[in-house]
């Protein structure tokens, strides 16, 4: 995911009127992400279901701001994989995916 504009965390309305914030939204609000540093499989080398679930919630509020791009970023790769893999079909094609990493700037790179 590449933007290169500054980010930064700002508290939404949601289209329910609730409010959320989100880690990264663009100054014009066009784009908002939220970001999760879930680990891959537990400890165990179990699917991590808690944390599949945890980062679907997001997909969720995501889907309720109107914004023009709204992107899950997931900054482990392995965490990413299980994440697809166990949600494929499930997620709206409203939502973007992506592995990336982020600077302590929030610009998404």
């Amino acid at each position: 995911v590449q933007f290169n504009m500054p980010f930064s965390s700002k508290t939404l309305e949601l289209k329910t009127r609730g409010h959320r914030e989100f880690d990264a939204v663009s100054e014009d609000q066009s784009v908002v992400a939220s970001i999760k540093a879930h680990s891959g499989a537990t400890s165990s080398g179990k699917n991590p279901s808690a944390k599949v679930s945890s980062a679907l919630l997001e997909v969720y509020f995501l889907m309720l701001v109107p914004a023009k791009e709204r992107i899950l970023i997931l900054t482990n790769p392995e965490f990413f994989e299980i994440f697809t893999r166990n949600t494929k079909d499930r997620i709206v094609d409203q939502t973007r995916l992506a592995a990336s990493a982020v600077d302590a700037a929030l610009t998404l790179t």
